[in-house]
């Protein structure tokens, strides 16, 4: 990506909900894909919500998503206290 992402929540709302969770490898490909349904499914239901996914690179290609060849993992950058972590869950 040649230039960066714009923020992906809502600037109206004083409200979000950012969470992250590991996924095993062991974990069946139709097991992670059911849940994220859920998700998604719970949010359609809810009046106003929104709901962002966001997916680590080897996730989507864990449960099969098509990623465009040129996606690559996200590198931490900067280094001491100025610095962001790049999780890939």
């Amino acid at each position: 990506m040649a230039t960066p992402q714009s923020g992906i929540f809502v600037e109206e709302s004083s409200a979000h909900w950012f969470q992250e969770y590991d996924v095993g490898r062991s974990v069946e490909p139709s097991i992670i894909r059911l849940a994220l349904a859920k998700v998604v499914r719970s949010g359609l239901d809810a009046d106003g919500v929104q709901i962002v996914l966001g997916l680590g690179y080897e996730l989507a290609g864990q449960i099969d998503l098509e990623v465009p060849a040129d996606v690559r993992p996200f590198p931490p950058v900067g280094s001491g206290d100025r610095s962001a972590l790049a999780p890939q869950h």
